[in-house]
């Protein structure tokens, strides 16, 4: 019995859709395309439910006759080749001839289109791939494409399709993103809430990265320019003052495509290798121009990838135009720099302060210590040699680490380098990281304020702005009820702008936009509708990082105390969240061994 047959053409289509069309954003990508490539100066799109009730695109390119509108619903059907040298030498944005078949096979799909001179339109109606009707119709120059009940006829499909808020978010992303590429192209999206993007045509990429990112962000960005004879790079990068929790802000395009590019990401991010905290991504724009011949844009079938012959090259290239600009610290100001020099001299000022103290009193240098008594000797005041810091033994009652009074029996020697306490238990020295153990009580207070459903807020005396991606900004919004129970009083304020009016209140007013920033950056990194529930650790850990003061800082022997009654009571494990020890024991054994009395 035979076993191997033919498939239809309907079925081959809907196979060719499961590649093609992911999600409403896939059919939005496809047909903004085609309308860029036909020549459009205005594309307006217009969305309802997230792209699952209707994707409606319409264009003032040229046109399509009514043979050739019959012919673009056929498999492998396109304009923008002719042989097979022209799959190696690229111009257009989509060239493989079946976005129109694919999304024509799970939709109910209508296209008018007229070409520009032309006495009438057509107008074409089509169902699960089917075309039910053809005729002819008035229409001004250019094409419509109406995408009705996506995934209709393919049940299973739609099911994995995510909330509203989540696929109108990839939507608004991709329409930035190709805003972006396209300055000379007026674009518009709308969705069931009205206008979420409105961007005139003629103007220049920094005027559309104003609208975008704001004038605040647009007005710290860098300018990047390279080249070599065949190659070139230009675009925008954010100073090392600007940082966020993820690569959401990164927009990378090869010849007007934007693509997710590892060679050029590793490139751009090794630029930034001395510059920036690891784990920390800045925000980009960098267009790549190049031979078409020269990349391979047929390796993914959403062209979301590309591959270069000479990888090496870009890379180098990448890097190199990054670093430049970096190393040439345009944003440092004079501000900037005078405080530095104030910073430098303070710094002088300690070290011969120090130098004069050892030369007096001879004890152990332990920097930044203070006594052990209740009394501290006064900021900058000379401590007497009776002041020194004892090292001696003294009688403390033995408890288990797990107990509920262990840190709070340790006996506080001083505090060194401004950063660690200092302490003595029965069985040797403990060593605590200041930061790392008030991270952690943080961590551990605003986790228990969310499970708990009970928090504390601050008011803030004058709300702040802020601004985030659009694709950031889908997020952060279908998010807010959970942000609430944090302690946070956000509202939209419009396109990408919230106003934050209340924070958590240990968090006072510290970083209240990179916090915010680095939430949103967060939430859409996990690109799920039931993301706060999978992202609350990470984000309350970068709350909890914000809400303490960093660097080094003096404690009154009061303030060393309390930091320890505060570590029982929040039940703090040996690691700040992010897996750094809060305390380090020291045995006594180990010590002796040290000094070779052992």
């Amino acid at each position: 019995m035979q076993k191997i047959k033919i498939l239809s053409e309907n079925l081959s289509n809907m196979i060719a859709a499961g590649e093609v069309v992911e999600r409403p954003f896939s059919v939005v990508k496809e047909l903004v395309e085609n309308s860029i490539d036909a020549g459009s100066s205005r594309i307006d799109i217009l969305i309802k439910e997230g792209g699952k009730r209707l994707v409606r695109i319409a264009d003032n390119g040229s046109g399509m006759s009514r043979d050739d509108m019959l012919l673009s619903l056929e498999r492998h059907a396109t304009s923008k080749l002719g042989c097979a040298d022209d799959l190696f030498n690229i111009t257009t944005m989509g060239f493989r001839g079946e976005a129109l078949a694919s999304i024509a096979s799970v939709s109910k799909m209508t296209i008018y289109s007229k070409e520009h001179g032309a006495v009438e339109g057509t107008e074409l109606i089509s169902e699960a791939g089917e075309i039910r009707d053809v005729r002819s119709a008035g229409l001004p120059g250019g094409t419509i494409v109406e995408v009705k009940n996506l995934f209709f006829n393919t049940p299973a499909r739609k099911k994995f399709l995510k909330t509203t808020s989540t696929e109108m978010g990839h939507i608004s992303d991709y329409v930035v993103r190709t805003a972006l590429a396209f300055p000379a192209i007026a674009f518009s999206l709308h969705g069931d809430k009205g206008v979420v993007h409105d961007f005139p045509s003629g103007g220049s990429i920094e005027e559309r990265v104003k609208l975008l990112f704001g004038r605040e962000t647009a007005g710290q960005l860098l300018v990047v320019e390279e080249e070599l004879p065949d190659l070139r790079i230009s675009g925008f990068i954010t100073p090392p003052t600007v940082q966020r929790s993820s690569a959401s802000g990164l927009y990378l395009y090869v010849n007007g495509r934007f693509v997710r590019d590892k060679v050029m990401r590793h490139a751009m991010l090794q630029g930034y290798e001395s510059f920036i905290m690891k784990g920390k991504y800045p925000l980009a724009l960098l267009f790549l121009e190049m031979d078409p011949s020269a990349v391979d844009v047929n390796v993914h079938p959403a062209k979301s990838e590309v591959k270069f012959r000479d990888s090496t090259q870009v890379h180098d290239l990448t890097r190199l135009a990054v670093y430049r600009t970096l190393q040439k610290r345009q944003w440092l100001g004079s501000e900037e720099k005078e405080s530095e020099g104030l910073t430098q001299n303070r710094a002088e000022d300690i070290k011969n302060a120090a130098s004069d103290y050892m030369a007096e009193s001879g004890s152990l240098d332990l920097r930044g210590g203070h006594t052990a008594h209740e009394e501290s000797p006064a900021y900058g005041q000379k401590p007497s040699r009776a002041d020194a810091l004892p090292i001696k033994r003294v009688d403390t009652k033995r408890e288990d680490e797990g107990s509920a009074s262990y840190f709070s029996s340790l006996n506080v020697i001083g505090q060194a380098g401004e950063m660690y306490i200092i302490c003595e238990g029965r069985d040797g020295l403990v060593l605590i990281d200041q930061h790392a153990a008030y991270e952690r009580i943080a961590f551990e207070t605003l986790k228990s304020g969310y499970v708990g459903k009970y928090f504390k807020s601050q008011n803030l005396l004058m709300p702040e702005t802020v601004e985030v991606t659009p694709k950031e900004a889908a997020a952060l919004e279908e998010n807010l009820p959970d942000i609430s129970r944090l302690g946070f009083e956000i509202e939209p304020f419009g396109g990408n702008s919230f106003i934050v009016s209340a924070v958590p209140a240990i968090l006072g007013t510290r970083s209240v936009k990179t916090i915010i920033a680095d939430m949103a950056s967060e939430l859409c990194e996990m690109g799920r509708s039931k993301a706060f529930a999978s992202a609350l650790d990470d984000i309350l850990k970068r709350i909890a990082c914000h809400s303490v003061v960093r660097g080094c800082r003096r404690m009154s022997h009061g303030e060393m105390r309390d930091l320890l009654r505060q570590m029982d009571s929040s039940g703090i494990v040996p690691h700040c969240p992010h897996g750094r020890p809060a305390h380090i024991d020291i045995k006594i054994a180990e010590i002796e061994k040290r000094f070779e009395r052992a």
